[in-house]
C-alpha cells in the first residue's frame, strides 16, 4: 500500500520519504503499547501467568522468525544506503529504530524467555538453513515428468513424448533391417503427467530391448555366416558346427598327408537376432554352401566378332579367355560358338597348404659370338648347353584344386648349368634375302580384317585400290608358286624359311616366276579382281607353318 495525500481532483502526491518512517515508527510503537497491556493484566494471577509464558513462548518464535527476516532486510538496506544518497538518511534511521525495537520487544519478555533466546539465539538460522536444504534437496530429487507405460506397465519417467517416438522409431528401423521390408510397431502406449522422482527416468537402451522382444518376426537364433553374409539360422549351435566339419572333412578327403585345408571364405557362427525367414534345415544349408554363389557366364559369338573384342568387351586379357576357354582356338571362331566370359564362384572354397620338395632346372645362358662366316640372319650352335639342378623345399597354396601360389624355403643348387655357345653372322645379307620383319605390300584401303565375318572366316587382310597398282614382296625369300590359283585367282606365294609364307591374290598381272628369289619391297605384281572378288584388292596373308595367322600381327615387327 502506497502512503500519500489525496487531494480535491483526486489526485495522489506520495509522502516524502521522513513522513514515511515517521508513520511506521508510530505503528511500531501502538503495537508494542498493546502488547503490553496484554501482558500486564492479571500479572499475579497463576492462570494469567500461565497464559502469559505461552503466549510469550509463540511470541518469542514469532520474533525469532522475523528478527532473521529483518537482518536480512536491514543488511539490503544498509547496502542500498551506502550506495545511493537520497535514501540514505531515511534508511539509516529505519535500520536504528528497527535495532532499538527488537531490543525492546526482547527487554519486555519475561526473565527465563529472555534467557532462553539469549542462549538460543543461533536456534532459528539453523532452522531456516534446515528448511532451505530440504527444499532445494526436494526440487533436485522429485519433480514432474510424463510417466510412459505400455500394456499397464510403467516403463519409466521422459521429460518430451518425442523421446519415446525415437526409441520406437529406431526399433522399427532396427526390425527392418532384420525383416527386409519396412516394420511398424503395433504399441498400447500411454503418456500421463505425473510427480517423479530422477532415479525413475525411462532407461532407454532397456526400452529398446523390451519391445524389440516384443517383435515376433524376429527371434534370437545361431546364423552360420560365410564372409558375413548369412547361409541360413537354427537354434542348435552344435548342429551348425557339425555341419561346417563335415563339410571340410568331405573336401579335404584327398589332400596329402601333412597339409593343411582350410576355407578360403570366413566362416562363423554367431548368435544374434534373425528373421524367422532365414531359419532352415541342416541339409538346406548344406546345398547351398556346396553350390556356387555365381555360374557360368558365356558369350556366343556374332557376325564381326574376334576374340580380342570378346575380351575387351567383359575386361579380360587374351591370356584370361584361354583360361577360361582351355580348347578354344582363339583364331578360329565361328557364329554360334559359345565363349565363356567368367567362371562359376563356389560359395564356398577350399584352400589348402602343403610343403613340396621337387627338383627344378637351372637354365643355361647363351654365349653369342660374331663371325664373318655367317650372314646377319644366320646362327649356329659351337657348343650346346646344359640345364642345371636344384632341389627346392616350398610351402604350395591350391584353391578348389588350382596352385595360387608357391613359397620357396630353401634352394639347394645340385648342378651348377652349362653355357650354351652361338655363332652369330656378321656378313651382310645377300640384297634378296629375309631381313626378318614384314612390311605392308600394298598401302591401300582395308576393306576387311582377318576373323569371322557374314559369309565365313576371312584368312587373310583385305587391301582395296586401283587395278594395276604395284603389289610388292612383304620380305626377300623364294617365290613357289605364280599361277593361277582357283579361288584366290592370280597368285603369288613367297617363302621367307623357318616356316614362313606369305600369300599375295587377285593379282591382275604377275612380274615373277616360280622359283626366283625376291628382295624385301620388289614389285611382284599388280591389283586385281581375278578369282573370287568382287573388287579390285590384294588379298594379304600370312602363314607358318601351313596355317594362317593374323597379317596385322606380324607387319612391322621381327618374326
Amino acid at each position: 500500500m502506497k502512503a500519500g495525500v489525496l487531494t480535491r481532483n483526486a489526485g495522489f502526491t506520495p509522502l516524502p520519504g521522513r513522513a514515511r518512517l515517521g508513520g511506521m515508527r508510530r505503528r511500531l510503537i501502538i503495537w508494542r503499547l498493546r502488547m503490553h497491556r496484554t501482558f500486564s493484566i492479571s500479572a499475579n494471577g497463576r492462570t494469567a501467568r500461565g497464559a502469559r509464558r505461552m503466549l510469550s513462548f509463540l511470541a518469542l518464535v514469532l520474533l525469532a522468525l522475523a528478527r532473521g527476516t529483518l537482518r536480512l532486510s536491514l543488511m539490503l538496506l544498509a547496502f542500498l544506503s551506502d550506495r545511493t544518497a537520497i535514501f540514505h538518511d531515511p534508511l539509516t534511521d529505519l535500520y536504528n529504530s528497527g535495532k532499538a525495537a527488537v531490543r525492546r520487544a526482547r527487554a519486555a519478555l519475561p526473565d527465563t524467555i529472555r534467557s532462553f533466546t539469549q542462549s538460543r539465539s543461533r536456534l532459528v538460522p539453523c532452522a531456516l538453513l534446515a528448511c532451505a536444504t530440504i527444499m532445494i534437496f526436494s526440487a533436485s530429487y522429485f519433480g514432474v515428468a510424463l510417466e510412459v507405460t505400455l500394456d499397464g506397465q510403467s516403463l519409466g519417467f521422459i521429460e518430451q513424448k518425442s523421446q519415446m517416438e525415437q526409441i520406437v522409431s529406431d526399433v522399427e528401423r532396427r526390425a527392418a533391417e532384420y525383416i527386409g521390408k519396412p516394420y511398424h510397431l503395433n504399441l498400447d502406449l500411454k503418456y500421463s503427467l505425473s510427480y517423479m522422482q530422477h532415479d525413475n527416468m525411462l532407461d532407454a537402451d532397456a526400452v529398446r530391448e523390451l519391445l524389440f522382444s516384443k517383435i515376433s518376426e524376429v527371434s534370437t537364433q545361431y546364423v552360420l555366416k560365410v564372409n558375413g553374409e548369412i547361409i541360413g539360422a537354427q537354434s542348435s549351435k552344435t548342429a551348425l558346427e557339425l555341419l561346417r566339419q563335415r563339410i571340410l572333412k568331405a573336401r579335404s578327403a584327398d589332400a596329402p598327408k601333412g597339409a593343411k585345408v582350410e576355407f578360403l571364405q570366413e566362416v562363423t557362427i554367431e548368435e544374434q537376432p534373425v528373421a524367422n525367414a532365414q531359419i532352415r534345415s541342416i541339409d538346406e544349408m548344406e546345398s547351398i554352401l556346396n553350390a556356387n554363389s555365381k555360374e557360368v557366364i558365356t558369350y556366343t559369338v556374332k557376325s564381326g566378332d574376334t576374340v580380342s573384342a570378346i575380351a575387351q568387351r567383359y575386361s579380360l586379357s587374351m591370356t584370361e579367355v584361354q583360361k577360361l576357354n582351355p580348347n578354344l582356338n582363339l583364331h578360329r571362331i565361328g557364329i554360334g560358338d559359345q565363349v565363356r566370359v567368367s567362371a562359376a564362384v563356389p560359395m564356398l572354397s577350399t584352400k589348402m597348404t602343403m610343403k613340396a620338395t621337387y627338383t627344378e632346372k637351372i637354365p643355361f645362358e647363351t654365349v653369342v659370338k660374331k663371325t664373318d662366316k655367317l650372314y646377319t640372319n644366320q646362327s649356329r650352335i659351337v657348343k650346346a648347353g646344359v640345364d642345371g639342378k636344384a632341389t627346392v623345399v616350398a610351402n604350395v597354396v591350391y584353391v578348389d584344386g588350382e596352385e595360387q601360389s608357391r613359397t620357396v624355403l630353401s634352394y639347394e643348387v645340385v648342378s651348377e648349368p652349362v653355357d650354351e655357345v652361338k655363332e652369330q653372322g656378321n656378313k651382310a645379307l645377300p640384297k634378296k634375302a629375309p631381313k626378318g620383319t614384314f612390311i605392308l605390300p600394298f598401302r591401300g584401303m582395308i576393306s576387311s580384317r582377318y576373323g569371322y565375318r557374314s559369309r565365313g572366316f576371312h584368312t587373310g587382310l583385305d587391301l582395296a585400290g586401283p587395278t594395276g597398282s604395284s603389289i610388292v614382296a612383304a620380305d626377300g625369300g623364294k617365290v613357289t608358286l605364280a599361277r593361277w590359283n582357283g579361288s584366290y585367282g592370280y597368285c603369288v606365294i613367297i617363302d621367307h624359311g623357318n616356316g614362313f609364307q606369305t600369300l599375295y591374290a587377285h593379282c591382275s598381272r604377275l612380274l615373277v616366276k616360280q622359283g626366283q628369289k625376291v628382295g624385301q619391297g620388289e614389285v611382284i605384281a599388280r591389283v586385281g579382281s581375278t578369282g573370287n572378288s568382287t573388287g579390285p584388292h590384294l588379298h594379304f596373308e600370312v602363314r607358318i607353318n601351313g596355317k594362317t595367322v593374323n597379317p596385322s600381327s606380324y607387319i612391322g615387327r621381327s618374326y
